[in-house]
């Protein structure tokens, strides 16, 4: 983690509490309020997705839910970048069509979602370091696999070499993510 690092991470901060300015002072102490962060992050995420769902299967208006979930996907969309463009998955992300929100909390369950989306995270970091191995890519993409089966969509070509399929499992998880949010 670098200096510009640390300062997304205070930019973020200061986002979510903008009475306070946080300067961390040391690099371990960014990682692990960075991890804690995106901990927070996914809580509300998974909470804000369950209450759209519960009001949408109600037929009640989710526009103040709907934009407060979009924002939380956005920021968490952002913890993934930079990822690979791959063409042939923003084909795939045009023509997929997902379940509803509901559908998919009731197939998978508030805790699985929150792991798929915490998996996604943390092995994106680890790749982008360099730790990249068969048991973190089949982790990931067996966690890519179950929030598509959950969400009704087939899965894209994921390819072979060990380094690609991994941050492919992880594109598509975000793409995925977006389509059910963002339509």
């Amino acid at each position: 983690m670098n200096t510009s690092d640390i300062y997304m991470i205070n930019t973020a901060i200061s986002e979510i509490q903008p009475s306070s300015q946080i300067t961390l002072p040391s690099v371990e102490l960014a990682k692990e309020y960075e991890r804690e962060w995106d901990t927070g992050l996914l809580e509300d995420i998974v909470y804000t997705f369950s209450v759209a769902s519960i009001l949408e299967g109600l037929g009640e208006d989710v526009g103040d839910v709907r934009l407060l979930l979009e924002n939380l996907v956005n920021k968490y969309i952002y913890l993934l970048h930079p990822l690979p463009y791959y063409p042939d998955l923003i084909k795939w992300h045009e023509d997929i069509k997902p379940k509803d929100k509901g559908a998919i909390i009731e197939s998978l369950g508030e805790d699985e979602l929150f792991e798929i989306l915490g998996k996604i995270l943390i092995y994106k970091e680890e790749f982008d370091e360099g730790y990249i191995d068969n048991v973190g890519v089949e982790d990931v993409c067996t966690a890519f696999r179950k929030f598509a089966e959950a969400s009704g969509v087939s899965e894209p070509r994921l390819g072979d070499d060990l380094r690609d399929r991994g941050y492919r499992c992880i594109t598509a998880s975000a793409l995925l993510l977006s389509k059910i949010v963002f339509g």
